[in-house]
């Protein structure tokens, strides 16, 4: 019997057009899988030693949607998709960032992030009658940037 995908479909859609909506329900699947997928090689990525970097490199390009050269990330990694996340050249990434890409996450080159950064393109509404329904938009963080916390200087 084939899959119906019209639920997958129209919740696809509304997170590229930045409507409301929820990614767990029956007809919801593959969506799940997806997510839990990218948890999996995060937490594979996680695992790996300090001296592990062609492992880290491999699971960097099964996890994400494009990994640049030079790409360098600090475990722990948290993401809820992974593939939807994008990076340029000689990006460096601390400690433990957390990517929330319900849609698309760009990440120009020569980028640095801080330690415990957090990049979400997803959002609840405040009304409590709306809470268990989220809005995604689009990131792109720009090249030769730094995001995170703290004082330039």
């Amino acid at each position: 019997m084939p899959h119906d995908d019209t639920a997958e479909r129209e919740v696809r859609r509304r997170m590229a057009d930045h409507e409301l909506y929820t990614d767990s329900a029956p007809g919801l699947e593959r969506l799940e899988e997806e997510r839990f997928r990218g948890k999996e090689l995060a937490a594979k990525y996680n695992g790996t030693g300090p001296r592990g970097q062609e492992a880290r490199r491999s699971l960097l390009g099964e996890l994400l949607g494009s990994v640049g050269h030079g790409v360098w990330i600090e475990p722990p990694l948290h993401v809820a998709y992974g593939r939807h996340v994008h990076l340029g050249d000689d990006v460096y990434v601390n400690f433990g960032l957390t990517l929330v890409d319900d849609v698309e996450v760009f990440v120009g080159d020569r980028v640095m992030v801080a330690p415990h950064v957090t990049v979400s393109t997803t959002g609840h509404p405040v009304h409590p009658g709306l809470r268990r329904t989220a809005a995604s938009s689009r990131l792109r963080c720009a090249s030769r940037t730094t995001c995170g916390s703290g004082p330039a200087r």
